[in-house]
């Protein structure tokens, strides 16, 4: 009953002097305790959680305290408040007759208007937020509002509620990572001159690797930092602080030279072989030519090595003139010349394959007369012209020509030793003309006048060596 609404009423006191006997503006009549006819209370006030409907002691049925609605409370006691009170934003209140202020929404749960019978649920009516964000905040008045992902979250959808964004899990060796507060976890590969080591990291760049000097190449991969070696032989690195994998091949050579100041810093350069060198090879990175002596080409006796260098192992020649070769299977570059012989001597048997050779004497009519030579014969004694010897001609000497002396002769060119003696007459004759270069002849002895000879036929006779005289007289 709305009576049951009101305060316990008091003693009831007599109406004041001046005061409305109606009471209208304060209570309805008074029961219980108060005397019929007495129309002023002291206590007729509503209960807390109750409000005051206004009416008169004359119309009770239109007055009296009545239960607050849901979504509002009354804490007064003892009061004629006409209204009750809405509950608070933040708050709310499904029963009636509250006496006390609305509860707080409760967590995941909010109301941003006042007199509400319920709280609004978060993941429903909350503050719906997109990629890289999550809602915060959502409690008491508020809806919440959306707050970017902290480093290592992400939250890849749109239009959701999320009260928390997801971590980012890890990555591996090789790899470095990116989280990216909309889409989420990338684990990326390593690039070139770097790396990582560690699994299950979260390291946003990989480490650099190491770098190599010059001579030495790099070894590595994204999971390591890396190592240098030395380049093998034939090869080559000149940059220094380098990555490069492998060394370069030096460059090649042609025949006729060798590869002169590479190292495993350098390419070097190609020299000309030296002499008494040599090399065949064409594309090559050989550091030295071989010695002609030791690998040239091998010749037999009578023979030397002609012609090694440059590209050409040499080949082989004939023994020049007054050299020899006796050795066989040899790589000499030359032959051994031919002993010398003196004054009156020639050289014999040195050739080709054959020893130093002996000196033999100058045969009969033949001389020489150099010394420490190698004439393989003795010159001729030369002629001398008719009426002359050759004398001291031989061993030494070439000799000279000598006039004949007076009973000799000679008659012709030639180197003879001496003149021939004039030849002698027949009995009753005589030599006259021999000398010089003359033979001369044999005539008769001069006898007295004779007759007149007519005719005369002169023969000469071999036997006589003389020319006779047939006369005929008058």
């Amino acid at each position: 009953m709305i009576a049951s609404n009101f305060e316990a009423p008091r003693a009831c006191g007599s109406c004041d002097s001046g005061c409305d006997d109606s009471c209208s503006n304060n209570c309805a009549t008074c029961t219980g305790g108060c005397n019929l006819g007495k129309t002023r209370c002291n206590s007729c006030n509503c209960r807390a959680g109750h409000y005051f409907q206004g009416g008169n002691s004359h119309n009770i049925a239109n007055s009296g305290c009545r239960d607050c609605t849901a979504g509002k409370y009354q804490d007064q006691t003892s009061h004629l408040s006409r209204s009750c009170k809405d509950c608070a934003a933040g708050t709310s209140s499904g029963s009636t007759s509250r006496t006390s202020p609305c509860p707080t929404c409760a967590s995941g749960t909010f109301q941003p208007s006042t007199g509400a019978t319920s709280c609004l649920s978060c993941s429903g009516s909350g503050t719906k937020c997109n990629t890289g964000r999550y809602t915060t905040g959502c409690a008491g008045t508020s809806a919440g509002s959306c707050t970017a992902c902290a480093t290592n979250y992400y939250q890849s959808q749109n239009s959701v509620y999320k009260t928390a964004c997801t971590r980012c899990s890890t990555c591996n060796a090789g790899q470095f990572y990116t989280c990216n507060a909309n889409s989420g976890l990338a684990c990326t590969a390593c690039g070139g001159g770097t790396y990582q080591s560690s699994d299950a990291h979260r390291s946003t760049s990989c480490l650099a690797q190491n770098t190599c000097g010059a001579g030495s190449y790099f070894s590595g991969s994204i999971f390591s930092a890396g190592s240098c070696t030395t380049c093998n032989y034939g090869t080559y690195i000149a940059t220094s602080a380098h990555r490069t994998t492998s060394c370069t091949p030096w460059p090649t050579c042609p025949a006729g030279t060798f590869k002169s100041g590479a190292t495993t810093r350098s390419g070097g350069s190609c020299a000309a072989c030296g002499s008494g060198t040599f090399q065949t090879t064409n594309s090559h990175i050989l550091t030295s030519c071989s010695s002609c002596a030791a690998t040239g080409k091998v010749c037999g006796t009578g023979q030397y090595q002609s012609g090694c260098a440059g590209p050409s192992a040499g080949a082989c020649s004939s023994c020049p003139a007054n050299t020899y070769q006796a050795s066989s299977s040899h790589r000499l570059a030359s032959c051994t010349n031919c002993r010398t012989c003196g004054k009156g001597q020639y050289l014999a048997n040195c050739a080709g394959a054959t020893g130093p050779g002996i000196c033999q004497v100058c045969n009969s009519g033949t001389y020489q007369s150099q010394t420490a030579h190698q004439e393989r014969t003795c010159p001729s004694c030369a002629s001398c012209s008719p009426g002359y010897y050759r004398d001291g001609c031989g061993g030494g000497s070439a000799g000279t020509c000598v006039a004949c002396a007076s009973g000799f002769y000679q008659s012709q060119q030639t180197y003879a030793t001496s003149c021939y003696p004039c030849p002698g007459c027949p009995s009753g004759y005589t030599r006259t003309g021999c000398g010089g270069s003359a033979e001369g002849t044999c005539v008769g002895l001069v006898c007295p006048a004779l007759p007149a000879v007519s005719s005369a036929v002169l023969t000469y006779s071999n036997s006589e060596r003389r020319y006779p005289v047939i006369a005929t007289f008058a």
